[in-house]
């Protein structure tokens, strides 16, 4: 290496360390909010919406950007913004949701509906109709319209079944619309009233939870009137109400408890399910869903869902980048012509390999991806010739550069740099073009500086900075 040459490193070296010193308060992976420091305006919700589907989405509100529609279930948002949390267009009739942050999720069993056996309880009815031959006046009649209803409430659970199944074929998603959906939703709804209804022997008016146990305590109260008329005790098995039933009267009582159930968890679905509770994105937060089954009838399989947000830290301290550099600085080529020396073929542009220092001005950081203004500095080593050859030599470079790298500022960053650069280029050494061509070319030309620009095209991979020793390694602090 010449003098100038070692003149030149020496330069870079020294705008290096006076650009590391200027930005040692932003090296910091999260920087502490100074004093001056406002959080974001508005509350940003975040919806994971149709989890139950074959293509679940995120989906953001807030009042500055509006609506946006994700891809995948992570998403990043700026440091510090207050997050709020829920799921919607999910069937909260059929599934219990159970939202954790940061903890697996476990299975609730708390949601499921009354198990019974239809074939049972005519079993409990057709006994005591039994025992109550020769009875003057028996409430045999009494217990065969009771009969009736517990297959009807049966024949209704197994509809309300089928019309709760829907939301779980795709056809039901197959509008993407989030406003058709909740209309498909809201007519379950209905459709559960207008099957009630339908129900002859069930004798509703409105096809309500409450009306169904409202009548069915009207019947047994009814059974029980008819068994005190004949001085008769009412067999154990049959409940006088539908409150609180005993292990002997609950194999009645069941079969339109888990009706009515079923039929109120359709009235007061809301077909969404909230986190109830705010944080202000600082570190990275997972919320673990998890859709348990209410309906052991159906063949659904409990669904796990996790939603990573993530903050934007942005880019800070000194970055690092190495690949390719284009330049109009080029070497001359002479030939003999006639035994004169005249130019010959020359590169339009020389495309040495280097490493570029970065450090942000100013950035801005979106959802996907943060980009930043940066000053660079920095150095080639080699020119690839269309001759073949691989000159090795030293190149400074100085300029601005438009800087790429994921949400977090972590990873992979890409960037595009243009400015100066000084490097060594092969000229006439004392000769001119048309000077007779010298015997030994040896010395024909020499390497001198020249300044002219370039364009780089670099990347920054994870294993630089551990290499060169720069950077914190905080991956412990990750949970």
């Amino acid at each position: 290496m010449d003098k100038i040459e070692m003149k030149v490193a020496i330069c870079v070296l020294g705008v290096l360390f006076l650009l590391g010193v200027f930005q040692l308060d932003a090296t910091g992976k999260y920087p502490v909010p100074s004093k001056k420091w406002k959080p974001p305006d508005s509350t940003v919700t975040l919806v994971l919406r149709a989890p139950t589907s074959n293509h679940p989405s995120l989906v953001t509100f807030s009042e500055a950007k509006g609506t946006e529609t994700f891809k995948g279930l992570a998403v990043s948002l700026p440091r510090y913004t207050p997050v709020f949390f829920c799921v919607d267009l999910v069937n909260t009739a059929l599934y219990t949701v159970t939202i954790n942050v940061d903890t697996p999720g476990t299975v609730s069993e708390s949601g499921r509906y009354k198990k019974y056996s239809v074939y049972e309880a005519l079993a409990v009815i057709k006994k005591a109709q039994e025992a109550h031959r020769g009875w003057k006046n028996p409430p045999k009649s009494l217990l065969d319209a009771f009969a009736c209803k517990v297959e009807a409430a049966h024949a209704l659970n197994k509809e309300l079944d089928a019309l709760l199944q829907r939301t779980e074929t795709p056809d039901f998603y197959n509008n993407p619309s989030a406003t058709h959906i909740k209309k498909a939703f809201r007519k379950i709804g209905e459709a559960a009233k207008e099957k009630a209804k339908a129900k002859k022997l069930l004798e509703l008016q409105d096809g309500t939870a409450q009306e169904l146990c409202d009548v069915i305590e009207k019947v047994l109260q009814e059974i029980y009137r008819a068994y005190q008329q004949q001085k008769k005790e009412v067999p154990k098995d049959i409940p006088q109400d539908l409150s609180a039933p005993s292990k002997k009267t609950e194999t009645i009582a069941n079969v339109f408890l888990a009706v009515a159930e079923k039929l109120r968890a359709i009235e007061t679905a809301t077909w969404a399910q909230q986190s109830y509770q705010q944080y202000l994105l600082n570190n990275q937060i997972k919320y673990v869903c998890v859709f348990t089954p209410r309906v052991g009838t159906l063949k659904l399989k409990t669904k796990r869902l996790e939603v990573t947000v993530t903050p934007t830290i942005g880019l800070s301290g000194v970055q690092f980048s190495v690949g390719s550099f284009m330049t109009t600085l080029h070497d001359d080529h002479y030939v003999s012509d006639d035994n004169k020396i005249v130019l010959g073929a020359q590169d339009r542009l020389a495309m040495p390999l280097g490493a570029l220092a970065h450090i942000p001005i100013c950035g801005m950081d979106f959802s996907r991806f943060n980009s930043a203004l940066a000053l660079s500095t920095g150095f080639a080593l080699g020119t690839a010739s269309t001759h073949g050859q691989l000159v090795v030599n030293g190149q400074a470079a100085l300029g601005g550069s438009l800087l790429f790298s994921s949400p977090t500022g972590e990873g992979d960053m890409f960037a595009v740099t243009f400015g100066g650069i000084v490097k060594p280029v092969k000229r006439l050494n004392g000769y001119w073009v048309g000077d007779p061509f010298p015997k030994d070319s040896t010395n024909l030309t020499r390497p001198v500086h020249r300044i002219g620009w370039f364009l780089a095209l670099t990347a920054n991979f994870k294993f630089l900075p551990k290499i060169f020793g720069f950077g914190k390694d905080d991956s412990s602090k990750k949970k």
